[in-house]
C-alpha cells in the first residue's frame, strides 16, 4: 500500500488551492464555487514551453466538467487550439475571445457537454 501525498488532516479546501474556500466544491461547476461568486480558473499559457503547450492546454479543457470553465492567456491568435478543439470535440465547448494587447490573448472556454 503506498502512502498518500496528503497529510492525515487535510481537508478539500487544502486540496484545492486555486478555488480555497471560495465555495463547496460539489457544485459541478469547475471553479469550487457556486453561483455568481464563481471564480473561473486561468492558465496563463505564455509562460509554458512551447513544446508541452498545447498538451496542457488540451488538459485543463478535456478537465472541465460540463458547464466549467477556464480562461486561456496566450501570446497568440488562438486559431489553432479552436479547430483542434473543434475537431476533437465538436460542439462541447463555447468561446469567448479577446485580444487585450499585442501579445495578449483571453479566451474563456466553457463547457456545454
Amino acid at each position: 500500500m503506498s502512502a498518500s501525498p496528503f497529510p492525515a488532516e487535510t481537508d478539500e479546501t487544502q486540496l484545492d488551492g486555486a478555488a480555497g474556500a471560495a465555495g463547496c466544491g460539489s457544485c459541478g461547476c469547475g471553479a469550487g464555487g457556486c453561483g455568481s461568486n464563481a471564480r473561473v480558473p486561468e492558465l496563463d499559457a505564455r509562460t509554458i514551453d512551447p513544446q508541452i503547450r498545447q498538451s496542457a492546454v488540451f488538459g485543463v479543457l478535456i478537465g472541465l466538467p460540463p458547464g466549467g470553465g477556464a480562461t486561456v492567456v496566450t501570446d497568440a491568435a488562438p486559431e489553432l487550439v479552436l479547430t483542434l478543439i473543434e475537431a476533437q470535440f465538436a460542439g462541447q465547448y463555447t468561446v469567448e475571445s479577446a485580444q487585450l494587447a499585442p501579445d495578449e490573448w483571453r479566451t474563456t472556454f466553457t463547457r456545454v457537454a
